[in-house]
């Protein structure tokens, strides 16, 4: 999906939100991406002086080749002031997991930017897609409080390119189990393998 422009500015508004600068932060980036200028996401983040870590199985640009279908190594739990996912965890196969792993990896007050694509919309883009039901969800089970929420629309990508932006607080260590995980619901699995692994697709 990629860290387009109203992508950074979402991010942008968040932090000024939260009263926070860029500098110092400890920063976990799910997926290898690139900007609306072709630009590494982590040079970037790096030059606004976070300490950045990336995580794709393509191990590219100094991402560290991690599968996010399997537990994180215990070096990353409650590390993280900040977790982006940005078209990142749609590309997962083990949904629950992904989950779990980006709210171990986030600090108890830290926050998860999420970058959705919404169901019915990005056809052929990856195996999962995700409604408002889906997310709202999430922070109901989990016990996240729901920061910044949008959908960017037409008015920001042509259709079919819709988004859900969504913010999450982390208010409590412990997440959910499997079972709590799939009653949710709101997710769609379209059983589409072709685009699963890479993670910046």
């Amino acid at each position: 999906m990629g860290i387009r422009k109203p992508i950074e500015e979402y991010e942008k508004h968040v932090l000024s939100s939260l009263g926070w600068a860029y500098r110092g932060l400890k920063w976990c980036e799910l997926g290898n991406q690139r900007n609306y200028e072709n630009r590494v996401a982590k040079e970037i983040y790096e030059n606004y002086g976070v300490q950045h870590v990336s995580i794709d199985l393509n191990g590219k640009d100094g991402a560290l080749p991690i599968d996010l279908g399997q537990p994180v190594p215990f070096i990353f739990i409650n590390q993280f002031d900040v977790i982006t996912n940005y078209g990142t965890i749609e590309h997962v196969n083990d949904q629950f997991q992904a989950f779990k792993n980006m709210h171990e990896m986030c600090k108890e007050g830290g926050i998860m930017i999420n970058v959705f694509p919404l169901m019915g919309n990005w056809p052929k883009h990856c195996r999962y897609y995700y409604s408002e039901k889906f997310v709202n969800g999430l922070a109901n089970a989990t016990g996240y409080c729901i920061f910044k929420y949008t959908i960017l629309d037409e008015s920001f990508y042509k259709a079919p390119r819709n988004v859900i932006a969504m913010t999450y607080i982390k208010q409590k260590n412990m997440f959910i189990t499997k079972e709590e995980f799939n009653r949710i619901g709101g997710l769609k699995d379209t059983g589409n393998l072709m685009h699963m692994g890479n993670y910046t697709i």
